[in-house]
């Protein structure tokens, strides 16, 4: 049984955030926390964002969107990041790595 292309793009995401010795760990859902949250906690140079990882032809639930602006109305920086996007991630990961804290 073959990975999904969103579960090959979330290993790439990986690899490419330990290459750069970033923070990251995923966020996994229970019964006691809310639906909804972004994939991945990610901190790269002491600056914190959520990544929630779409397939090219994925789309956010309304229980994702409804997160997602309540986190960016708090000031959180989340990405969602699609396969088309993820060099320009990269370049903002590697933007944020190379700031002076």
């Amino acid at each position: 049984m073959g990975q999904t292309p969103e579960t090959k793009f979330k290993n790439q995401i990986i690899k490419f955030l330990n290459s750069i010795n970033a923070y990251h760990i995923p966020y996994f859902p229970t019964i006691h926390t809310p639906s909804g949250i972004p994939d991945r906690y990610c901190c790269v140079n002491g600056n914190s964002f959520w990544v929630e990882v779409k397939s090219e032809k994925g789309r956010l639930s309304e229980i994702q969107e409804y997160q997602i602006t309540k986190m960016k109305d708090h000031k959180i920086i989340v990405k969602v990041l699609y396969p088309k996007d993820f060099e320009e991630f990269k370049l903002f990961c590697i933007s944020l790595k190379e700031e002076h804290v």
